[in-house]
């Protein structure tokens, strides 16, 4: 279960991870990648192969998503350099309009709470009070 949340210049997202009927906490789903901010919701492995294979690429995230097949239940916020928020899923990349956007279980609260003046990490806060899928400690990385 994930919650990931950017403004266009801090990502924040949970450490909760759902497997079967367990609950765990790892230690961050979002990270910085060659400028980029970048966060993840899906299968744990996957996601976590996908950040590695881009931290050791010489393509740029956007490039590499074009270039190489990421699975299926990956899903990627990502912020790029300038500020521009991306969502990649099923394959596809776009640009979200807007100056903020969230992903995950707790999408639905941290967009209400950014659309009244909360932060990406006070947005997850409410995320994590709302949303029984919200857990654990809240990482960030700022552009």
């Amino acid at each position: 279960m994930t919650t990931i949340a950017t403004d266009g210049h801090v990502l924040a997202g949970d450490t909760s991870v759902c497997q079967d009927e367990s609950r765990t906490y790892i230690r961050t789903k979002v990270f910085r990648v060659k400028g980029w901010l970048i966060g993840y919701g899906g299968t744990l492995a996957e996601c976590q192969l996908t950040i590695e294979a881009m931290k050791k690429s010489r393509l740029m995230p956007d490039k590499y998503l074009k270039t190489y097949t990421v699975p299926k239940d990956v899903t990627l916020l990502m912020v790029d350099p300038k500020g521009r928020i991306w969502e990649y899923e099923h394959g596809i990349s776009i640009r979200v309009p807007g100056k903020y956007h969230a992903i995950g279980l707790g999408s639905d609260v941290a967009l209400g709470a950014m659309y009244v003046g909360a932060n990406p990490v006070q947005a997850l806060r409410a995320a994590k009070y709302h949303n029984k899928g919200t857990a654990g400690n809240i990482t960030k990385r700022t552009l």
